[in-house]
């Protein structure tokens, strides 16, 4: 990417907007190196910050977000860059050629590969454990999933994806990190239809033109064009109409994209602020990022203090990342004493014979929550329903909640994946131990040595989650999801 031209009428736009900070901001782009970034997900370092980042956990809790993250393994931490300023504690920076996506540790959930810009949204957004909150434009889920960590096991998480693809691309990550969150491939409008004020938070991480990405991806500087600014606008501002409609009485939404142009930015925020009935609600910009520029666009009903108070950017020659704006709102009105859309005690399904005590059968220690013993039947799946709030008839939805198994034709239960990798250490009656070379055999297929005791075991590497297995005496045979196995992982940095 280095030395490539800028779009013409993009540098034009730039050039006469930062004027004497043009050269180092065109300079960061053209000759820059993209930064990466890893984000913890099932671990942490020991420190006093990562104490108080899980007081309230419960060691042990059946799911992993609920139960105190892992040790950060030593080999990892030495591996790892600076932290990101912006990220909560949980981010840190890549050095150049690191291996992380191939690693055997992120087939287990342990991090997410994120870019340092984006990690600030979830921060900003600051979800609360107990909340009801929707990520509306959620893959490939990097925020989801720091959502989820947010708000760890307790609470409502809805991810929804418009693209059938890019929902599937979603999925398989919340998968992965063990992440228990209804996903939904809706439009945003067919969701505010149906749902109206129902969440205490509302992320809209809006599909834009993508400037931000200009010194990572070649596409994204032979794509752009000014019309697809106008057009991105035009798509933002609805999505944006959604949010407000999705949000409680009270609620924050939170407004990202990875651009720089001020017609999707400020603009659009300013629209927000005079068209919706949103307040402003001030953000104090983030350790390395700047206030918004109201001065950029159009004077509105809105001052240019409250506007400036609740947005934000990231420009890439002034910090470690390739560029973001975010602007944070309050839906207008008061607060109901209960608010719509968290879980209730409301009954479940009725009982699938059997199951429960197979599920108890297969869990260790206290045993499954209620909720998992009375299952949702979806696509041949049995689900715990991550919203058995909110009504689902006449929306697509790709996965209700945690799917925990599936009924054979013999009538006999199987595991799930997606529940092994939601588990945490102390919840399965059968765990067994893989050292990194066994798991890296394991993930491309393998089979295990048997030995062990018959039947179903929780297969896990240092505490972190891989799949199932069943041993059947001088065997043990794998049953990691065909789809999912790789043969290009590595276990050392």
């Amino acid at each position: 990417m280095a030395g490539e031209p800028l779009p013409d009428a993009f540098a034009g736009a730039m050039r006469d907007l930062l004027g004497a900070e043009w050269p180092a901001f065109r300079d960061a782009l053209v000759e820059g190196r993209p930064v990466r970034g890893l984000r913890l997900h099932r671990l942490a370092p020991a420190d006093g910050e990562a104490t108080e980042r899980t007081r309230g956990l419960h060691p042990t809790a059946a799911l992993a977000v609920a139960a105190p993250p892992l040790p950060l393994p030593a080999d990892l931490g030495a591996h790892l860059g600076p932290p990101v300023p912006w990220s909560g504690g949980a981010g840190w920076y890549l050095p150049p050629g690191s291996p992380a996506g191939h690693h055997v540790l992120h087939e287990a959930g342990a991090y997410y590969l994120q870019e340092p810009s984006a990690m600030a949204a979830a921060a900003a957004l600051a979800p609360r454990p107990g909340e009801a909150v929707l990520d509306l434009c959620a893959a490939p889920g990097g925020k989801a999933t720091a959502l989820a960590r947010l708000l760890r096991g307790r609470g409502l998480l809805v991810a929804n994806e418009p693209d059938p693809a890019r929902a599937r691309v979603l999925a398989r990550n919340l998968g992965r990190l063990g992440v228990d969150a209804a996903v939904t491939q809706e439009a945003p409008e067919r969701l505010a239809s149906a749902w109206s004020g129902r969440f205490d938070a509302v992320l809209v991480d809006a599909p834009c033109s993508g400037e931000g990405l200009f010194r990572k991806e070649t596409t994204a500087r032979t794509q752009w064009s000014a019309r697809g600014v106008v057009g991105c606008a035009r798509r933002q501002r609805a999505i944006l109409a959604a949010a407000a409609a999705l949000a409680r009485p009270g609620g924050r939404i939170l407004y990202s994209t990875c651009t720089f142009n001020p017609e999707e930015n400020e603009a659009v925020a300013r629209w927000a602020l005079d068209a919706l009935g949103l307040s402003a609600d001030p953000m104090p910009p983030p350790a390395g990022w700047e206030p918004g520029r109201p001065e950029w666009v159009p004077a509105g009903a809105a001052s240019a203090e409250a506007l400036a108070q609740a947005t934000c950017r990231l420009w890439p020659h002034r910090a470690a990342g390739e560029g973001a704006f975010l602007a944070r709102f309050r839906r207008d009105g008061t607060p109901a004493p209960e608010r719509a859309g968290r879980r209730t005690a409301a009954p479940g399904p009725a009982g699938v014979p059997g199951w429960p005590e197979w599920l108890r059968e297969l869990l260790g220690g206290g045993g499954p929550p209620a909720s998992w013993e009375r299952p949702l039947s979806h696509r041949g799946v049995l689900w715990a329903a991550a919203a058995p709030d909110l009504p689902l008839a006449g929306l697509t939805v790709v996965a209700p909640g945690l799917a925990l198994g599936v009924r054979t034709a013999g009538g006999a239960f199987q595991p799930h994946h997606h529940l092994a990798m939601a588990l945490a250490p102390a919840a399965p009656r059968q765990p067994r131990a893989l050292d990194r070379r066994a798991a890296a055999a394991y993930l491309a297929g393998e089979a295990l040595p048997g030995g062990g005791a018959p039947g179903l075991c929780w297969i896990h590497v240092g505490g972190l989650p891989l799949g199932w297995a069943r041993d059947v005496g001088a065997r043990t045979n794998n049953l990691y999801p065909k789809a999912l196995r790789r043969v290009d992982l590595v276990t050392d940095w």
